[in-house]
């Protein structure tokens, strides 16, 4: 079943709100999740910034327990997928109005030099 489309511009603006981060795992959770250690670090969002402007972009999962007895509460993991084709997309709308802009600007000068 496909959702009826959503507005753009919503959806734009709800893009625009996430943050990039630059993060390291723990090397608890990192160890957990058998990360090498060139992988503990990433640019990416995170979960909970996603979850409140995008909360189909995020998939609850549950309480973590690490090897060490930590537990990560509410675990959340982000659809990166997801994210990435909304990026994709917030550049693309971005692209597309500086061509819009730019046509318009020319077709103003062109008709400028044709009034003369």
């Amino acid at each position: 079943m496909v959702d009826p489309q959503l507005d753009s511009n919503a959806q734009l603006e709800n893009i625009s709100k996430l943050k990039v981060y630059s993060y390291k795992f723990t090397d608890e959770f990192a160890d957990y999740a058998g990360l090498p250690e060139n992988a503990r670090h990433e640019t990416g969002v995170l979960a909970q910034d996603v979850k409140d402007v995008l909360p189909d972009a995020v998939i609850p999962s549950h309480n973590l327990t690490l090897p060490t007895g930590d537990v990560i509460q509410d675990f959340l993991v982000v659809n990166k997928v997801g994210c990435y084709i909304l990026k994709c997309y917030n550049l693309l709308s971005q692209l597309t109005a500086a061509c819009v802009c730019q046509n318009a600007k020319t077709n103003l000068e062109s008709a400028r030099g044709n009034g003369r």
